[in-house]
């Protein structure tokens, strides 16, 4: 009976440590609040991306180049995104850039959003 108990505890443990693993690698940080409202004025976007490669960045972002180009430095996992104009039409696409990168929620501080909510709240 011990075991079973045991084997379940560990089981669940297993499960609670993978899924915290995969959520990590799927949240984009983004800057603070302050740089965000910069960016979205000067066009100039800086995200962490955790867990992907240069080649797997430059294959998601390769369908938005007339929107964007992204500059990625695969030590930091930091992808700058500059803006080819920058307007909410163009800067919505960022969010499009960022589910293809795998990602489902941006950091911002330390509130986590929605990749919708990031869209609506800091780059429209």
């Amino acid at each position: 009976m011990m075991k079973h108990v045991f084997f379940a505890v560990c089981l669940t443990f297993g499960f609670v440590s993978f899924s915290k693993a995969q959520g990590d690698t799927n949240v984009a940080k983004a800057q603070t609040k302050t740089e965000l409202v910069r960016a979205k004025e000067t066009g100039v976007f800086v995200f962490e991306i955790p867990g992907r490669t240069d080649a797997d960045i430059q294959k998601s972002s390769k369908y938005y180049t007339h929107y964007f180009t992204v500059d990625f430095d695969e030590g930091t996992h930091t992808a700058t995104v500059t803006m080819v104009e920058n307007n909410k039409e163009n800067r919505v696409v960022i969010a499009r850039f960022l589910i293809s990168s795998g990602m489902r929620q941006v950091m911002v501080d330390t509130e986590k959003f929605t990749i919708n909510q990031f869209k609506d709240t800091y780059l429209l």
